[in-house]
């Protein structure tokens, strides 16, 4: 199993995020199989103002996961995203939460994310659409049992899937 975080603060949020899921559809080599509910949660690590909406992409994916890496920043990329200052407000992120079963702790990829237990904006949304999967021997619902953050449903569906 491969997910995805994708996150916009800048408006219009709502089509980045739609765009972002567009344009991994056009990749010969992505194949979105689920998308979950969107989240609109404050912003996380202190520098961005805007709030983001979030969502979670499950995928299947015939490559490495650098090269995975390579393809969704091309994607931020061609949106309009500017790395400047990190965490900054952004038109999209979009960061590679899990990739199948491998763990990986490299100059350019960690792997599983390494806030994914801290980030309620990616738990909630993964769960939608992995059901009560451990991360880091952690559950998705333990997680969202503890968090004591309101994450608030924006909307439940982005799109339909082809």
């Amino acid at each position: 199993m491969i997910v995805l975080g994708i996150g916009s603060s800048i408006e219009p949020k709502l089509e980045y995020l739609k765009l972002a899921v567009d344009e991994l559809n056009k990749n010969k080599h992505i194949k979105v199989i689920d998308i979950s509910k969107i989240y609109l949660t404050e912003a996380w690590g202190g520098v961005a103002k805007n709030q983001f909406l979030n969502i979670c992409v499950k995928i299947e994916y015939n490559n490495t996961p650098e090269s995975l890496l390579n393809e969704i920043q091309k994607i931020e990329l061609d949106l309009g995203r500017i790395r400047k200052n990190h965490w900054e407000d952004r038109v999209i992120d979009i960061d590679i939460l899990i990739f199948n079963d491998l763990n990986i702790n490299t100059d350019i990829l960690t792997v599983p994310h390494k806030y994914i237990l801290q980030r309620n904006f990616v738990y909630y949304p993964m769960y939608d659409i992995c059901g009560d999967i451990l991360i880091k021997n952690k559950s998705l619902k333990s997680l969202i049992e503890e968090n004591k953050e309101f994450i608030e449903v924006y909307l439940e569906k982005l799109m339909e899937i082809n």
